[in-house]
């Protein structure tokens, strides 16, 4: 398959990618994106309820824009819903990226993640321990940066299969709540353990393949990968249905040695 410029919108321009946080942890993630090989990222932040104009203007500017949040920080605040708002009137991809705390009781943490649903295209939920040590604290900006770093490689990184900004807006464009399972392995069989093991993280986050609407696949391994690798992880949806569409994308990395990594988003 002969890669294709994949960094462009519609109007063949590069999309303009911005990420917002909003609390403390979320000022650590946006320092780790501006660090690492994601230097077409934008990044802002906002402390308090007033979106100061310097960030509005970049805002109005954004293809594609991801607001990092703790649940605690949002869940009752207009911030989520007036930044998604203006992401709307400017037609930008939006995607929250929640941490929440495990130690919350299950229904709280459901209601508060709907509410925030409503206001931008697509909510990942990223469950973490409660916050007491650095160790923890840095497990939440790991996750939220491969969140990040995973979904910006679909569409950034060349690789044996290649999608662009226009299959992420297909696959994440009023998604609601995006379900996400990321596992690795390496040896015999690779790529089929990678994608059980994907597979039962997002059943027990509550769903099954067979439901899920919209599937985004992300392969990320050295140049080893194969094709018949990649056929793998797809046979696993061929029982889906023309209602159901499954959209995937490879990477190279050359450090990885010999394990393959399989990120998945899925919609219900």
């Amino acid at each position: 398959m002969t890669p294709k410029n994949k960094m462009t919108t519609e109007q063949g321009d590069s999309p303009y990618i911005l990420a917002i946080g909003i609390g403390a942890l979320d000022q650590s993630a946006l320092c780790r994106i501006q660090t690492i090989s994601l230097g077409n990222i934008r990044v802002a932040s906002v402390t308090d309820e007033k979106i100061p104009e310097a960030t509005r203007s970049l805002i109005a500017k954004a293809d594609l824009l991801f607001i990092i949040a703790d649940l605690d920080c949002v869940a009752e605040s207009n911030l989520v819903p007036m930044i998604g708002g203006m992401a709307r009137q400017r037609g930008s991809l939006s995607i929250g990226i929640v941490v929440a705390s495990t130690a919350k009781k299950p229904g709280e943490s459901e209601r508060r993640t709907k509410r925030l649903a409503e206001f931008v295209d697509a909510l990942i939920l990223i469950p973490c321990q409660p916050i007491a040590t650095p160790q923890e604290t840095e497990n939440c900006v790991d996750a939220i940066v491969k969140t990040i770093a995973d979904i910006h490689g679909a569409i950034t990184n060349i690789g044996m299969v290649n999608l662009d900004f226009s299959d992420l807006k297909i696959i994440l464009t009023n998604a609601g709540i995006v379900k996400m399972g990321i596992a690795c392995a390496s040896g015999v069989d690779r790529a089929e353990r990678a994608t059980l093991c994907v597979l039962e993280k997002l059943k027990q986050a509550g769903l099954k393949s067979h439901t899920a609407r919209r599937v985004l696949i992300y392969v990320e391994s050295t140049d080893s990968l194969t094709l018949s690798e990649v056929c793998t992880v797809l046979d696993f949806f061929d029982h889906l249905s023309p209602q159901q569409l499954v959209l995937i994308a490879s990477a190279t990395n050359n450090q990885m040695g010999e394990r393959l990594c399989l990120t998945m988003f899925a919609t219900e």
